[in-house]
């Protein structure tokens, strides 16, 4: 692939990313004596994550070159080409704070996944590269222009003529329905996640013998996140605010409620503890609340099917 421009991940924000994983690996094994569990997960994360970052750096970071027929993103990786002519135009996309380059895929042209579902994007680009983000995307938008006028025998259009690149992103279309969105019924929805949950703590709790508060949420998120994705992957949009609210009800009463009830009737069998019982009402709400971070974020929401 001929290559027009190329872009080179910084070296600072690398290095910054080696060091953020450092920190808090360090931070895991001053608390391993307090807590051994909470210590051992943050210390084999993020050491493993300083070192596949450490070992990207050092084999050169992450290369976005923009070529006459496509764009190539290398990495130690990932090597992936894309044809202009099987993508739509670049465009920034802004979620929250956050701000990266969203690309999809031309009607037939690819095969939408869950990144589409939740994003609306088939590809995201991250501001790594040391220049800003809207130089680049509109770099890319006219390398495409180019070639696709070049493919079709306009090779001699000027560039006064090239339009500016789009600043913000279209509203998405939902990635796997075709017409009208797919209906849910949210209550057998929460019922699976329930029973997800359920058998999480039987595995953690029971065969894993893995006790305490750092257990109770890495399965909330890990639920709610698995229920997410497969929302956005088999529906192909985002739940609409009805369809949160009932998974809501449904989850909490599945959820937080029985294991309320449960705590609650140890705390006071064993001598009515107000201070123990609130503990415990905040351990049930756990995964209701995660539920609630991943499903019911209006920002993610917005970006994939305004039209909800």
């Amino acid at each position: 692939m001929a290559q027009v421009q190329v872009y080179r991940s910084s070296k600072v924000l690398g290095a910054a990313a080696v060091a953020a994983c450092a920190t808090v690996a360090v931070l895991g094994g001053a608390v391993l004596e307090q807590q051994p569990l909470l210590g051992w997960v943050l210390v084999v994360s993020f050491v493993a994550g300083g070192l596949a970052a450490l070992a990207a750096q050092v084999a050169g970071g992450t290369t976005l070159s923009l070529g006459r027929k496509g764009l190539e993103i290398a990495s130690l990786y990932t090597h992936r080409r894309i044809l202009w002519d099987d993508i739509q135009p670049p465009a920034l996309v802004d979620l929250g704070k956050a701000r990266f380059i969203g690309i999809r895929w031309r009607p037939g042209r690819g095969k939408p996944g869950v990144l589409r579902a939740l994003l609306g994007v088939d590809l995201a680009i991250a501001p790594v590269y040391g220049v800003p983000l809207a130089a680049v995307c509109e770099r890319m938008n006219t390398c495409r222009i180019r070639a696709l006028a070049t493919g079709l025998g306009a090779d001699s259009m000027p560039a006064t003529s090239i339009p500016a690149a789009p600043r913000t992103a279209v509203a998405a279309t939902p990635a796997r329905a075709t017409g009208a969105s797919r209906p849910v019924r949210p209550y057998p929805v929460a019922l699976g996640a329930a029973l997800l949950v359920f058998g999480l703590n039987i595995v953690g709790r029971l065969a894993l013998q893995l006790h305490g508060m750092p257990v109770t949420i890495a399965m909330a998120i890990g639920a709610a996140a698995l229920v997410a994705i497969w929302f956005g992957w088999s529906v192909g949009r985002p739940p609409t605010p009805q369809e949160r609210t009932r998974f809501l009800w449904g989850y909490g009463a599945l959820i937080a409620l029985p294991m309320l009830a449960l705590y609650g009737a140890a705390a006071i069998s064993r001598g009515f503890d107000g201070a123990e019982l609130a503990l415990l009402a905040l351990h049930a709400i756990a995964y209701p609340a995660a539920a609630q971070f991943f499903l019911a974020d209006k920002r993610i929401a917005g970006l994939v099917h305004r039209g909800a």
